[in-house]
């Protein structure tokens, strides 16, 4: 679908009903994340969020079609003009305090989970995950993949719960990079970036643990290119196969 084509579907279910970023993917049949498409039409004014409750808010939002958005899909619709919305390739991402949100929030920022919902639910072939300390508030995201998309995770510890996720899902492997010499440790994973089929590249300060994806102060980027990716991809590969 092109991107015109995406917007304008986008707003056509939202005209119809307030909804979430799932049941717009569902109904359209998206298989990418659309999370660009809809800061850009919330910078616009076409669209609104809106917050069903404070606590991990970004996981229980919902977005709703403004009147700007309703002309502007209505102009579209009717127009012959070729137009084609500008999205950026690269997004600001972070995490913040509840405490200091208003005061310090970028405005074209978009948060973590938000980020992470979007590309594990929309991931087609491959996630790559590296992260020194991960705990389980990443199960729900992986519960969330298609079923039979490879997972590689490189961590610096294989704790119990990433040992009973590998022997859940077969597509699932994890290897810890970590290196001691007469017991003192010289080397271990200290990256922290997520490469999705081979084209999106997540790359951030956060570790995949609650404390870094909820409560600490956290930036990264979300970048939408090929090249990069391949390359972010071949670096994590070798590291995979050297542990």
């Amino acid at each position: 679908m092109e991107r015109k084509d995406t917007i304008k579907s986008i707003l056509e279910v939202l005209r119809k009903e307030e909804t979430d970023i799932s049941t717009i993917k569902h109904k359209l049949k998206i298989t990418e994340p659309i999370l660009p498409y809809l800061l850009w039409l919330e910078e616009m004014n076409f669209v609104k969020r809106i917050n069903l409750t404070e606590r991990y808010k970004f996981l229980a939002s919902k977005w709703k079609i403004t009147r700007p958005g309703i002309a502007y899909l209505d102009f579209i619709t009717s127009s012959k003009r070729k137009y084609s919305p500008h999205l950026p390739k690269i997004s600001l991402v972070y995490v913040c305090p509840k405490q200091f949100e208003r005061k310090v929030m970028m405005k074209n920022g978009v948060h973590l989970v938000e980020v992470l919902e979007d590309l594990f639910t929309t991931a087609n072939s491959e996630i790559l995950i590296s992260s020194p300390y991960i705990d389980p508030i990443l199960i729900p995201f992986i519960r969330k993949v298609k079923e039979n998309v490879k997972i590689l995770i490189l961590t610096h510890n294989k704790d119990n719960f990433l040992i009973r996720l590998e022997n859940e899902n077969k597509n699932l492997k994890v290897k810890a990079l970590r290196g001691f010499k007469e017991g003192v440790q010289i080397y271990q994973l200290h990256a922290k970036y997520i490469c999705v089929d081979n084209k999106f590249c997540l790359i951030t300060s956060a570790n995949l643990n609650e404390r870094s994806v909820f409560h600490n102060f956290e930036v990264g980027v979300m970048i939408e290119d090929q090249i990069l990716a391949n390359t972010l991809r071949e670096f994590f590969l070798s590291l995979f196969e050297v542990c």
